[in-house]
């Protein structure tokens, strides 16, 4: 089953650090499918906004969170006065990776973003999607996130999850569990396949830890006879503490859903564009 509603909210080894998970927990229960109410979307989004912003700043710096202080002088001379050059504003400041797809940005101002298939839906920002893990307020859910129908079908969809775990390879294992766990819930016969965390090196640079879980069910009734979903999970470090989840869930056996080579493609390209 899908969640339409909002979220809640590490140096490892041999990793950079990244500014700390933003903010205390969430709002009162969620609403139905699709329907949020827009105080938690603000509350869930100003979050994870702080983590998205800590995570881009140490990977583009190399870990490095105090940059060098510029030399000072006694006395500045002035200079002339000139005149500002317009700067032409670019048509796609952050184009896709894989060609014809469309990119999700994550963060403007630094440019985290992933890809997703041209027929995906943006949800964008405060648009919570996920599995239900039969809380009130589930955490298998992401923001910033695409999301993959037809007609009834839901197919899978995308987005990224704050977490105050604080090593990545620890983060990933933790949250392949619990995605697996909600996947495989209500449905007849799952079985849980869940691989070995492994690193993986984004595009812009900076090292992650990456897993895959796969659930396989009897055919789900509610979801166009999907026989299972698979989930795969990128964990990137966070300064301060906690670490940040980029999820991709499938529900795979039916008509247009992702095939694995896709699925490896909308991974791999998770990255900083600036």
């Amino acid at each position: 089953m899908v969640y339409g509603a909002p979220p809640p909210q590490g140096p490892t080894p041999g990793g950079p650090p990244f500014p700390p998970p933003g903010g205390p927990g969430f709002p009162p229960p969620i609403p139905p499918r699709r329907s949020r109410g827009p105080l938690i979307g603000v509350i869930a989004a100003v979050a994870l906004l702080v983590v998205v912003g800590a995570v881009v700043i140490v990977l583009t710096t190399g870990g490095d969170e105090h940059p060098a202080a510029a030399p000072t002088s006694a006395a500045p001379t002035p200079s002339p006065p000139t005149t500002p050059t317009p700067t032409p504003t670019p048509t796609n400041q952050f184009p896709p990776t894989v060609p014809g797809w469309q990119v999700i940005v994550a963060s403007q101002k630094n440019g985290l973003s992933y890809d997703v298939p041209a027929d995906w839906e943006n949800k964008g920002e405060g648009s919570m999607i996920g599995l239900d893990d039969g809380s009130a307020v589930p955490e298998t859910a992401v923001d910033y996130s695409a999301e993959s129908e037809k007609g009834d079908c839901r197919l899978g969809g995308a987005g990224f999850r704050a977490s105050d775990v604080d090593s990545v390879k620890d983060s990933v294992v933790q949250g392949a569990r619990m995605w697996a766990k909600a996947a495989a819930r209500k449905q007849a016969s799952p079985r849980q396949s869940i691989g070995a965390p492994q690193k993986m090196k984004l595009r812009s640079g900076g090292w992650v830890e990456q897993i895959t879980a796969r659930v396989t069910t009897a055919p789900d009734r509610d979801n166009c006879g999907s026989t299972g979903t698979t989930i795969h999970m990128v964990a990137l470090p966070v300064t301060g503490g906690g670490s940040l989840r980029f999820v991709l869930y499938v529900h795979t056996g039916q008509p247009g859903a992702l095939s694995d080579a896709d699925m490896d493609k909308v991974v791999h390209s998770v990255r900083l564009a600036k």
